[in-house]
């Protein structure tokens, strides 16, 4: 144990302990690497508890791909819907167009992605959720504001 304790020293360039008859104690940049250390421990610890978790199914994680301006409204309560009826889990958005989120389901880094248009995506299931009223607001008086509709 001590040639280890040696190694680990002359890797970082410091004593980490005082030798002494009496025994050791830690020197500053031991209780600084002490400290860090067990940081990293908890880290460690807590990151294989998640996985070991999710592995035993007790947390579930979904990635979301979506459209920004889809990220309110409908989506939100579908979200929240979701959540309350089947109990919590971590839900990671990522934000981006159609064919980048196509591509990234294609590949098995997305579990769902929601996408605007009309499109039919190769290797991939596609079903319509919902549509919106989009509405144009202009200053009063504006010329565009006489017309019926805009294209």
């Amino acid at each position: 144990m001590s040639q280890r304790i040696r190694d680990v020293e002359d890797q970082l360039g410091a004593s980490l302990f005082l030798r002494h008859p009496g025994g050791i104690n830690l020197t500053i940049a031991g209780q600084h690497f002490l400290h860090r250390v067990r940081h990293a421990l908890n880290h460690i610890r807590d990151g294989a508890a998640e996985v070991a978790a999710i592995g035993r199914a007790e947390e579930r994680y979904i990635k979301v791909g979506l459209f920004s301006s889809l990220s309110s409204g409908f989506l939100l309560i579908l979200f929240r819907t979701y959540d309350e009826k089947h109990g919590p889990v971590h839900i990671y958005f990522v934000e981006g167009e159609a064919h980048e989120h196509v591509s990234a389901l294609r590949q098995f880094q997305l579990d769902i992605a929601f996408v605007i248009g009309l499109a039919d995506w190769p290797e991939c299931d596609t079903t319509y959720l919902w549509s919106e009223q989009v509405l144009v607001a202009l200053p009063e008086g504006h010329p565009l504001s006489a017309k019926d509709a805009l294209t």
